[in-house]
């Protein structure tokens, strides 16, 4: 009769177990998912604004050549515009692009422990808002760009492309981070023995780098106080140093970011 009674009692034990563990796994991937959601949507958010932006630019330019060819004046057409201009709005993609993929690396690799959990977290976050600032940063740029593009299509097509790809830098560092992060946690490749505490170093990395894509912004304001290509040729090159000059601040994060995960025992 003990023996029975013990029998029955270890069995509760078990199915409680068993409950908490169900339990325990439905709430981890629901704020899993929930990550998911913040970092997509963030992307998502600075991605759907540039290109909105893009194509109103694009719309002005149109329609201003349509109206100086039905007055008359005497200008060169350019007929690589409408292909050219929907070029530079396709930029918006790549970054919303990066986040789908860190999102997609972190749910084939789960289920994951606290601490890797912490570190996707941290991913999510950093190539989310790096996404984010990074769209916003071009979308600033399309106003000049699409007016000189549709000046000459030759002569400042591949200069404005350069200028439009800057803010991207801010986006790589992102998704440098993020894999570097899913790589040496563990999350991608070999387990690795990884505490709490060094994954929560690693989100504040994440975090600082995320944040310092603001710089993206400042590389857009920078870019339309420069003085325009259209005005003068001579202006690329101060309109370049002027338009970098904010990537420091990034570059910077970077580097933090970097040396508080490897004194935090991160890269063991």
């Amino acid at each position: 009769m003990h023996r029975l009674s013990g029998l029955q009692e270890n069995g509760k034990t078990r199915l409680n177990e068993k409950i908490q563990i169900q339990f325990f796994n439905r709430t981890f991937m629901e704020e899993l998912y929930l990550w998911f959601g913040l970092s997509i949507g963030l992307a998502a958010f600075g991605c759907i604004w540039t290109v909105m932006t893009g194509f109103k630019e694009r719309r002005r330019v149109l329609d201003s050549l349509k109206m100086d060819y039905s007055v008359g004046e005497d200008k060169e057409e350019q007929p690589g515009f409408p292909f050219q201009s929907l070029v530079y709005i396709l930029l918006a993609v790549p970054p919303l692009t990066h986040t789908v993929l860190v999102a997609i690396l972190i749910f084939i690799f789960s289920p994951l422990t606290e601490p890797q959990l912490v570190v996707a977290k941290g991913a999510l976050l950093c190539i989310g808002l790096s996404a984010l600032f990074g769209n916003l940063g071009c979308s600033m740029m399309y106003a000049e760009a699409m007016e000189g593009l549709g000046k000459s299509d030759k002569q400042y097509y591949g200069r404005y492309m350069l200028f439009l790809v800057l803010p991207e830098t801010i986006v790589i560092h992102g998704l440098l981070l993020a894999i570097l992060g899913l790589t040496l946690s563990g999350i991608i490749g070999e387990p690795v023995a990884l505490s709490i505490e060094t994954a929560d170093i690693y989100f504040q990395a994440c975090l600082l780098l995320g944040i310092s894509g603001v710089a993206a912004l400042f590389m857009g304001s920078s870019f339309r106080r420069a003085p325009s290509l259209v005005e003068s040729s001579e202006n690329y090159v101060t309109k370049i140093f002027r338009t970098l000059a904010p990537v420091a601040l990034n570059i910077t994060a970077l580097v933090i970011a970097l040396w508080l995960m490897l004194d935090s025992g991160f890269f063991a």
